[in-house]
């Protein structure tokens, strides 16, 4: 009996696994400057970050949070620089 696979739902689960992974990891490098020391694909509903093993929905949460702590920072410089710019206009 011959069998041929569709794409399924089933099928997808280890790209979107793989998918969370590289933008953790990419929101890692932009907010921090390097790569995770640790990070890998373990099934299709977890991984290991850190040594921490957890599921790739926190993964998402975490890399939101990332993002957001990103921005915060950037904001935050933006506002110093203008700052100081400001300052040294007036002067």
């Amino acid at each position: 009996m011959v069998s041929y696979r569709t794409t399924t739902e089933q099928d997808m689960t280890p790209l979107i696994a793989e998918n969370a992974v590289l933008q953790y990891v990419q929101a890692h490098e932009r907010l921090y400057g390097r790569r995770p020391k640790d990070i890998r694909v373990l099934n299709p509903d977890w991984v290991l970050v850190n040594g921490a093993q957890i599921r790739v929905g926190e993964l998402d949460h975490l890399t939101r949070q990332l993002i957001l702590e990103y921005n915060q920072s950037m904001t935050q410089r933006k506002s110093l620089v203008l700052k100081l710019l400001n300052f040294f206009r007036n002067s």
